[in-house]
C-alpha cells in the first residue's frame, strides 16, 4: 500500500519581511498584489515609514497569530544573526533569506547548535535595480528572474516547497541546487576586472533571462551599512557579467569606469551625515 501523500504548501501568510530596503519593499508588494498579507520589521523607521506608504504592508504587530514564513532581507554582514533571531523567535515560521551568499549564514547558523534548522532554506533572487532603498521597489522586480533556492541536507520538504511558493508568488522562476553549488557558481564569476567579464563562463541556471540587463541585481538595503569586500566571504558573492556593453555586480554596487585622462583628480570629498 502506497504511504499517504501529503498536503500541498500554499503559501497565505501572513509573511514577515525583516528589512524594508529593495528587495524586502519589492517582495511586500509583490505578494501583496497577490493578496497576501505582509507584516515588515527594520531598525530604520524611515525605510518602514517608506515602504508601508508604498503599501508593501503593515508593520508588524506585537500580539498576532505568528507568521508562516519570516523572509530575511538584510545586508550581508548581519544576515546569519538575523536568520538565528528568526529561528528563535519564530518557532513555527519556516525562515529564507536573500543574500549572495549562501554557506557562509548556513555554517553560523550549525555553529549555534539551533533546532529548527530544518525550517531553513536559503535563497538568492538574480534580479535589481541601480537604485537602493524602499523608493526603487517594485511589485513586478521578479517577474521572470530567476531565484536561487538553496536547501540544505537538513531541509524539509515543506519548508522547500512553501520557499518555492514564495518564488512563484513574486512571479520568479525557481532554481533549486545546493548551498555548495550556488556558491560555487557565482564564485566562477566574482572578482573579475569589469573589462573582462565576457570572459567569465555563465552558470546556465544562473543566467540573467529576458532582455532586462540594464539594472543589476542589488542586495536588500536597509540602514545598516553594506559590508566591505573582504577574505570573510560575505562580500564575495559579487557576478561580474558582460550585459548590454556594461558590466554590472551582483553586490550593487558599480566599480567606477578607468578614467582614460592623465591628469590627476583631486580626491573626492566625504559625504556629509546620513
Amino acid at each position: 500500500m502506497a504511504p499517504p501523500m501529503s498536503e500541498p504548501v500554499t503559501l497565505e501568510g501572513p509573511v514577515l519581511v525583516v528589512g524594508a530596503g529593495l528587495l524586502g519593499t519589492s517582495i511586500g508588494l509583490a505578494l501583496r498584489r497577490r493578496g497576501v498579507a505582509v507584516w515588515f520589521r527594520d531598525v530604520s523607521t524611515e525605510n518602514l515609514r517608506t515602504a508601508l506608504g508604498l503599501g508593501a504592508g503593515q508593520l508588524s504587530p506585537d500580539i498576532a497569530p505568528p507568521p508562516q514564513l519570516v523572509v530575511v532581507a538584510v545586508p550581508p554582514n548581519v544576515i546569519g544573526e538575523t536568520l538565528r533571531w528568526a529561528l528563535t523567535h519564530h518557532p513555527k515560521a519556516v525562515v529564507t533569506d536573500v543574500g549572495s551568499i549562501k554557506t557562509g549564514p548556513l555554517e553560523q547558523l550549525r555553529a549555534y547548535g539551533l533546532a529548527g534548522l530544518s525550517r531553513y532554506v536559503g535563497g538568492h533572487p538574480m534580479a535589481g535595480s541601480e537604485r537602493s532603498g524602499p523608493l526603487a521597489a517594485s511589485a513586478a522586480l521578479f517577474d521572470g528572474r530567476p531565484w536561487a533556492v538553496t536547501p540544505h541536507q537538513d531541509s524539509s520538504r515543506e519548508a522547500v516547497d512553501l520557499v518555492l511558493e514564495l518564488v512563484a508568488a513574486v512571479g520568479a522562476t525557481a532554481v533549486q541546487m545546493s548551498p555548495d553549488e550556488h556558491d560555487r557558481a557565482v564564485a566562477r564569476t566574482s572578482h573579475l576586472p569589469l573589462r573582462t567579464p565576457h570572459l567569465a563562463p555563465r552558470p546556465p541556471h544562473l543566467a540573467r533571462r529576458s532582455s532586462g540587463c540594464e539594472s543589476p541585481p542589488r542586495p536588500a538595503s536597509t540602514s545598516a551599512p553594506s559590508p566591505t569586500t573582504s577574505g570573510s566571504g560575505w562580500g564575495a558573492g559579487r557576478i561580474s557579467r558582460r550585459c548590454g556593453g556594461r558590466g554590472w555586480e551582483d553586490s550593487g554596487s558599480r566599480r567606477p569606469a578607468p578614467s582614460t585622462s592623465s591628469k590627476r583628480r583631486a580626491p573626492p570629498r566625504p559625504a556629509s551625515g546620513r
